[in-house]
């Protein structure tokens, strides 16, 4: 026997699905006084749906409506309008729950929840909301279809085959339209201006560094496996892989700070010897005014941002959503640059007579790349070690690391041999930013999470230039090999092309890529034949996705319009099976008849019993259930 539903509990069901997905959307986006909210009074709602013990009144709900109506105003600020706005759609849609539901409260659900979606792509455009869009769009088809029933009779029970019946036919509706919405974001045109970005600040992450980094406060960062940066470009050599973000000039001993530095230049062409890469960079926001390139950069196509004279960008304010931009670095060991102003980046702090004379045991006045060799080399001797672990947290964390523990991070190493340097007379300064990344092999960039984070050194070598130094003995493969953190974070590493090409193809679709894309089309159709195949490669990813749109559109329209019902399906099957025993049925005769004549009597026994359960069913006007379509099959095996 089959079991059977209300029509209003399923209903109940879908709504909450769908309110749930419009929460979860928001989540991490609302404070947390709102998410509480939203779950206490969902848990008295759902209590009510079972117990119906609750009678609020009306007046109490209307008017704890328009008192979070009333706060969300009054938190709205010119830089912050989307959340307050979110926070009270939330508690709205709770209070929607707390009532006695008809028709309309059911579609004034289905509203809110779907300005909670919208509000969340405001925020970030993350893979996640297509997630929870798609679900949303499947849940609301459903509940609207169910909602017809239920507005005709509230008190319907159906049995769970014929609900699952309306839900195959209903599902297929998103199927056909998510095709073309795709179709359609590809071919409308595009603002070349983010419209919604004055609406809101996004979402902001971790910063990895600030203009001024206190000894010790990386290790926190260094154990965040979230990613900062993706770089498309070639595949380079590890050792190259330094992500230059910010330059510190002076340190008091415990911490690094960066001073006012005027407008750079942009190297002079030929001036930096090396290899030149181009890349672009998708950066997370992580607030802070840097600008992250691959040491050394030639040049960064960002509006507004601003090169200082130290080889560092930035922009004009801190950095509040994902930015693209291109650049182009050189793989070179040196920068030339005019000699610097000594009295910046000689200054020492006081009280470090014992590193003053550590340095004198080193260096013994020899000349000045004789010295910066010796001291570099002093760090990776097997004495000192990196750890992120009980760091050397003290009045003098330098004296004590160098002299007594003997371990730490990059901050300890790169502020160590800096001050080293300044001592022998020799400039220095301390660079903040990334090192290494994970090459993605399918995407064809780099991904950089937050634990690369790391701190090198840059000594000014007369006549030549800064030179990059890294005295830090950490194996470079931590840095560039997924392998080496594990299993997973490879696994991680390998899926995050998805995040990657959700980047590229739909977050920074704009105008200039529409054209570019159009132009590149027209010309591939212009091309004659006789000038070269085309680069399959680059055609597989739209090919692939040309073919299973299709596929689920031919599907769609056959499951939607050519599939026949199960009865003639039955018949078909079991004319065939005869056919392939000799046996063809005459057009007109009937199934009894043309059964009686066969002469087997093996086989006129076996299909007399499928043809007298088979009009059990179809000539008492009998709806034939899953169940009977599953004895009829077994009956047909036997034939």
């Amino acid at each position: 026997m089959n079991r059977q539903i209300g029509i209003e509990k399923t209903l109940k069901i879908l709504t909450w699905a769908a309110a749930l997905t419009g929460f979860l959307s928001v989540f991490p986006y609302v404070g947390p006084f709102y998410d509480l909210g939203f779950a206490v009074l969902c848990l008295v709602a759902l209590y009510d749906d079972f117990a119906q013990r609750l009678e609020i009144p009306r007046w109490m709900l209307n008017g704890t409506a328009v008192v979070m109506v009333i706060l969300g105003f009054f938190r709205m600020q010119s830089g912050n309008i989307v959340t307050p706005g979110i926070e009270v759609l939330l508690i709205l849609v709770a209070i929607k729950f707390l009532e006695k539901r008809r028709v309309r409260d059911y579609m004034q659900i289905y509203a809110l929840t779907l300005f909670l979606l919208a509000g969340s792509s405001l925020h970030s455009l993350d893979m996640i909301f297509l997630v929870y869009l798609i679900g949303f769009l499947f849940l609301l088809t459903l509940a609207i279809i169910i909602l017809a029933y239920y507005s005709e009779d509230p008190a319907l029970v159906l049995d769970l085959e014929t609900i699952g019946k309306i839900f195959g036919k209903a599902l297929l509706i998103p199927l056909l339209v998510l095709p073309t919405t795709a179709f359609l974001f590809v071919i409308l045109p595009r603002a070349s201006y983010p419209m919604f970005n004055f609406l809101n600040r996004g979402v902001v992450g971790t910063s990895g560094f600030t203009d001024n980094v206190k000894l010790g406060a990386v290790s926190q960062i260094q154990e965040d496996e979230s990613i900062v940066l993706r770089a498309g470009m070639e595949r380079v050599e590890d050792r190259t892989l330094y992500w230059r973000g910010i330059v510190f000039h002076a340190f008091d001993g415990q911490s690094w700070s960066r001073l006012n530095q005027a407008e750079g230049q942009k190297p002079a062409p030929g001036t930096l010897k090396g290899r030149t890469v181009r890349y672009t960079v998708y950066l997370e926001p992580f607030e802070n005014k840097a600008i992250f390139t691959l040491d050394r950069p030639v040049w960064v196509g960002l509006r507004n941002a601003i090169m200082t004279d130290d080889q560092c960008y930035a922009l004009p304010q801190p950095l509040t959503r994902r930015i693209r931009y291109n650049g182009f670095s050189a793989l070179a060991e040196i920068l030339p640059d005019p000699e610097p102003d000594r009295s910046v980046y000689l200054r020492l702090p006081e009280g470090i007579e014992k590193i003053e004379r550590l340095v004198d045991r080193l260096t013994a006045g020899r000349d000045a790349w004789t010295d910066v060799s010796a001291m570099t080399s002093f760090f990776r001797s097997g004495e000192y070690r990196y750890s992120l672990r009980n760091l050397p947290l003290s009045r003098k964390p330098l004296e004590d690391f160098l002299f007594v523990h003997k371990y730490g991070n990059c901050e300890y190493f790169a502020s160590a041999l800096a001050v080293m340097l300044r001592v022998a007379g020799i400039p220095s300064r301390v660079v903040g930013g990334y090192v290494g990344g994970y090459y993605n092999e399918t995407g064809r960039y780099y991904a950089v999470p937050q634990r690369n984070a790391h701190l090198w050194v840059e000594a000014y070598i007369d006549n030549q230039g800064w030179v990059r130094l890294d005295p830090t003995p950490a194996l470079f493969a931590n840095y560039t090999s997924p392998t080496e953190r594990g299993f997973f974070f490879a696994l991680r590493i390998a899926l995050d092309s998805i995040e990657y090409y959700w980047n590229l193809f739909v977050i920074n679709y704009d105008l200039q890529t529409q054209f570019n894309l159009f132009a590149g089309l027209r010309s591939a159709l212009r091309k004659p034949l006789t000038k070269g195949l085309p680069d399959y490669r680059r055609l597989a990813a739209p090919a692939a996705s040309l073919l299973i749109l299709s596929a689920l559109i031919f599907l769609s329209y056959i499951l939607l319009f050519k599939r026949s019902p199960r009865e003639e399906r039955l018949l078909k099957i079991f004319q065939r099976r005869m056919e392939k025993r000799g046996h063809l049925r005459p057009n007109g005769r009937g199934l009894e008849e043309f059964v009686s004549e066969l002469p087997d009597e093996a086989l006129r026994e076996r299909a007399g019993r499928f043809v007298r359960a088979f009009e059990e069913i179809f000539y008492r006007d009998r709806k034939m259930t899953g169940r009977d379509a599953s004895a009829l099959r077994k009956l047909l095996k036997e034939i």
